[in-house]
C-alpha cells in the first residue's frame, strides 16, 4: 500500500497530487457480500464491497453498493 507523506504540508497532500495526475489502470482484489437481517421483520439489506487497487499509483478504490429488499439485487 502507498504510504502517505505528511512533512508538515497537511495530511496526504502530496500523495493525493500524485493520486490524481495518474492514468489509473485498477485491478480487481476482492469482493465481499453481506446480507444484514432488517429489524422486526423489515427487508434486508444486500451490501456487496468491490476493493481495486491502482497498478499505477498503488490507490486503493472501494465500490459500496447496498439494497433494501426481500428479493436478491442482480449485481449481487
Amino acid at each position: 500500500m502507498k504510504t502517505e507523506d505528511t512533512k508538515g504540508r497537511g495530511k496526504g497532500r502530496r500523495s493525493w497530487r500524485r493520486h490524481r495526475r495518474c492514468l489509473h489502470r485498477y485491478e480487481h482484489l476482492e469482493t465481499k457480500k453481506q446480507v444484514l437481517e432488517g429489524a422486526d421483520g423489515s427487508d434486508p439489506m444486500w451490501m456487496r464491497v468491490d476493493l481495486f487497487y491502482c497498478q499505477r499509483c498503488l490507490w486503493i478504490k472501494e465500490r459500496v453498493l447496498k439494497s433494501h429488499s426481500k428479493e436478491q439485487p442482480t449485481w449481487y
